[in-house]
This record gives structure tokens, sequence and C-alpha cells, in this order.
């Protein structure tokens, strides 16, 4: 291959990166988000990009390759994981939307003072 000009990877190279990768790029997600299953989901959205973009890797067997995958395993996890703190979730209650917060302490203190007057006076 040409210096500096990437391509495509070809099945039996991914292939070799997942035989020679997977365990420990699996390790590596399960260190940062702590779940299997994402990990496995980070894992295959590894090799989506691998299959998807152009990159310059002629040798599987290299460290340079080792270290590529360990860095996108480490992106795509930090990226799942920043998209998760994200996402705030509230639920929205329909009672919760019409009940009006503000309470007005002058009408409060008049509602006492109402509720005061009628109660003495079924008292006396």
């Amino acid at each position: 291959m040409e210096a500096g000009r990437s391509k495509r990877l070809s099945p039996e190279m991914i292939e070799t990166i997942f035989a020679l990768y997977h365990k420990s790029m699996l390790y590596t997600a399960y260190e940062y988000v702590k779940d299997k299953d994402r990990s496995e989901d980070i894992v295959q959205e590894v090799f989506e990009r691998l299959a998807k973009y152009k990159l310059d890797i002629d040798n599987p067997y290299s460290v340079k390759t080792r270290c590529l995958m360990k860095v996108m395993v480490r992106n795509v996890a930090l990226t799942c994981l920043d998209k998760e703190n994200r996402m705030v979730t509230t639920p929205f209650l329909e009672e919760n939307a019409n009940r009006d917060e503000y309470v007005d302490p002058e009408r409060l203190y008049l509602e006492k003072s109402d509720y005061q007057r009628i109660m003495d006076y079924i008292e006396n």
C-alpha cells in the first residue's frame, strides 16, 4: 500500500483483527461501562466503523493496530457514557402540569383567618 493512502479494510483483515483483539477490546470496554452487554455493543460499533471507514492498517499484528483498537474502544465507550449522562429523564405527570406551584402568602393568611373566623363562630 502506498504511504499515506488509506483504503477500506478487507473482510479477511477485519476477521483477523477480530480474532486477535476482540477479547481485549471487550475487557477495555467493560472497564469503562461496567456492563457486559454494553461492552459487546461498543466492540460491535468499533468493528462497524472498521468496515465503514478508510483506515491505514497494513499489519493487523502490529502494535499500531493494537493501540488503534484500544483507542477506538475508549472513544466509543466515552461517547456512550456521555450520551447516557446527557439523557435526563423526568416523568411527566399530567396532574402536576396543571397544579399551581406558587402559593401567595397573603391568600394563605386570608384563608387561615377566614377558617379561624368560621371555627370561632361555630364554637360560640
